[in-house]
């Protein structure tokens, strides 16, 4: 889900802590434990916030869950392909309780990108900014901003891959031929996020070394130096 604005605050959610930027500056930051969820946070924050505050919601990959329709060019239509992601969802993300389904990329290509993401953060998210009388301008993983940076930067990229707070998220193939997309989550310290890339880029045919991985720090205490022009850039570190 996305529409296009000017200048907004970036607000970042996920099960391990909720961040929000204004510009280069990271103005609020709350740490979760386990077992909390971002919403009770994101709700103190926005009640707080100044009315009709323009905000883009960027959430994790363990709150929004990347998974492929494949042969997407063999279906009729958008709607179908919709359909079939939605069905295919809760198998293939975890998020059997529930979830809302988009396409995050061109249904003509030969494998569709899916996200889907738990149908009470988004609600909740929905509600909060409603009532708090923001205007949210998007809602996106920030996994899907990496892949459109990455892609503008250099169309035959071969992989994506990307640990943020709690998850990671791989994304492979050739040109608008996409043949890999999943994210594994609970994922939290680097080692283990490291070793689930390596794994699962070998599930992806990848050859090592091949594509662009990248870790999102949004609770870091130290802006670094990014390669690619995004949002959150500046807490995002490109390992390759």
């Amino acid at each position: 889900m996305w529409w296009a604005g000017a200048e907004a605050t970036d607000v970042y959610l996920s099960s391990r802590c909720i961040a929000v930027f204004e510009g280069q500056e990271r103005v609020c930051l709350q740490r979760l434990g386990d077992g909390d969820t971002p919403a009770p946070a994101f709700e103190d924050w926005a009640h707080n916030a100044k009315r009709r505050l323009r905000i883009r919601v960027w959430v994790s990959g363990g709150i929004c869950r990347a998974f492929l329709v494949p042969a997407a060019d063999q279906l009729k239509n958008r709607a179908e392909a919709l359909k079939v992601a939605e069905a295919m969802a809760p198998d293939s993300t975890g998020l059997a309780s529930g979830c809302s389904v988009w396409l995050d990329s061109d249904q003509g290509a030969k494998g569709v990108v899916a996200a889907a993401i738990d149908q009470g953060t988004l609600t909740g998210v929905l509600e909060v900014t409603r009532l708090a009388g923001l205007r949210l301008l998007s809602l996106r993983p920030w996994w899907a901003e990496l892949l459109r940076a990455a892609v503008a930067q250099a169309s035959d990229i071969q992989s994506v891959a990307v640990h943020d707070c709690d998850s990671v998220t791989v994304l492979a193939g050739q040109g608008d031929r996409l043949e890999f997309a999943t994210t594994h989550a609970p994922v939290g310290d680097r080692a283990t996020a490291e070793a689930t890339i390596r794994r699962l880029m070998m599930l992806a045919s990848v050859a090592p070394g091949g594509g662009l991985m990248a870790r999102l720090t949004p609770d870091s205490d130290r802006i670094v130096a990014t390669q690619l022009p995004m949002a959150l850039g500046q807490w995002a570190e490109i390992l390759r």
